[in-house]
């Protein structure tokens, strides 16, 4: 993910791109190990998107989508 394009595919200024990782769990429990990174392309849009208060919204995906993954683990 990206807001380095806008509507139309345009280009613009961006903050950041942002990966989502699923991988095997590396002590092999069959789990699946989920992290988010999101490099910026400057300290200072790192810094500007931490003042802007995005920080504490950048995880919180995370507890739903373990919900959802426990309950199809589950076979709900």
């Amino acid at each position: 993910m990206t807001d380095a394009l806008t509507a139309g595919w345009e280009p613009a200024q961006p903050f950041m791109v942002r990966f989502d990782l699923f991988e095997p769990d590396p002590a092999d429990t069959g789990r699946t190990r989920y992290s988010a990174v999101a490099p910026h392309w400057s300290a200072e849009a790192a810094e500007r998107h931490v003042a802007m208060g995005f920080e504490a919204g950048w995880s919180a995906p995370a507890d739903p989508s373990e919900a959802v993954a426990k309950r199809l683990a589950a076979g709900a």
